[in-house]
């Protein structure tokens, strides 16, 4: 697994980690101009730790339903969203019109409509026309709530 700028919070750091079995079958040698940098290493630990004291895993996992839950139901009411999928708190909804061919403009424009909202979401996909979710670990239900409302409000004037 690797982790980088979420563990720092600001502090430049990245993290390789593996079990066992699959780490020591690197054997060259290695070296990093930053690797062990206490101030780095302090920050990420401190990170660790209110991840961990905070449950900040378990309300990924709970609210990344829920959020799925929510866009699976906008993809009911909008014509639109031709597909969702991702995990946990990382979504993506896929905008086609005519149900196949992608929709370009439509990404754009909700995402204005949405950053006009004071929602930032982020647009990928190999033909970047899916609509990125991937909100903090420390979101919660009425954060989720008013992002698919806005989302909502939104997909109704694109499709106009």
């Amino acid at each position: 697994m690797t982790m980088a700028k979420a563990l720092g919070n600001g502090v430049p750091i990245g993290v390789f980690t593996a079990l066992p079995e699959i780490a020591d079958r690197y054997t060259r040698p290695g070296a990093s101009t930053l690797g062990g940098n206490p101030v780095s290493m302090t920050a990420g630990l401190a990170t660790l730790d209110v991840i961990e004291k905070e449950g900040l895993v378990q309300n990924a996992a709970k609210l990344g339903v829920y959020l799925r839950e929510k866009l699976l139901e906008l993809k009911d009411k909008h014509p639109l969203i031709g597909d969702v999928r991702g995990i946990g708190l990382m979504q993506g909804a896929e905008l086609v019109k005519n149900g196949k061919e992608p929709a370009f403009e439509e990404v754009d424009r909700i995402l204005e409509i949405m950053k006009n909202n004071g929602i930032i979401i982020g647009k990928n996909g190999r033909l970047r026309n899916v609509l990125a979710f991937q909100p903090p670990l420390v979101i919660n239900k009425n954060n989720v709530d008013e992002m698919i409302s806005n989302l909502d409000k939104a997909l109704t004037e694109v499709e106009g």
